[in-house]
């Protein structure tokens, strides 16, 4: 969920519902776009450790939407590198990226940037 308030755990009774839908789906999508993932609360980011980490688990697809919340160019790239480096060093990487931008008026050099980035990283 995309919040600011403290979350129980993703392997709470609470989205079991969740958990099964994705288990019939084959797979989760997160949308957490790197700045608001890094201005949200450790409980958030934690949550969505668990997301991945679960995925992992019960061998799903997991797509993380990396989208350009907050800032375009430099600043969208930057937040995308800490990101991945954040992701590696729990131990969750998804399955896939998904690059996308609902609108923020940033260039398409801005996503290729950033889709570059994800390749020659993670590949």
């Amino acid at each position: 969920p995309n919040t600011n308030e403290p979350l129980d755990s993703f392997n709470d009774t609470y989205y079991d519902s969740l958990r099964q839908t994705s288990r019939l789906g084959g797979g989760l999508s997160i949308d957490s776009p790197p700045k608001f993932f890094f201005e949200r609360s450790e409980s958030y980011r934690t949550f969505v450790i668990e997301e991945i980490k679960w995925t992992h688990s019960e061998r799903l697809q997991c797509s993380v939407i990396v989208s350009p919340y907050g800032g375009c160019g430099d600043v969208f790239l930057s937040y995308a590198q800490q990101f991945v480096k954040y992701l590696m060093q729990q131990g969750a990487m998804p399955t896939e990226w998904v690059v996308e931008d609902y609108g923020t008026g940033c260039s398409a050099t801005d996503l290729v940037s950033v889709a570059k980035m994800l390749t020659e990283t993670v590949s």
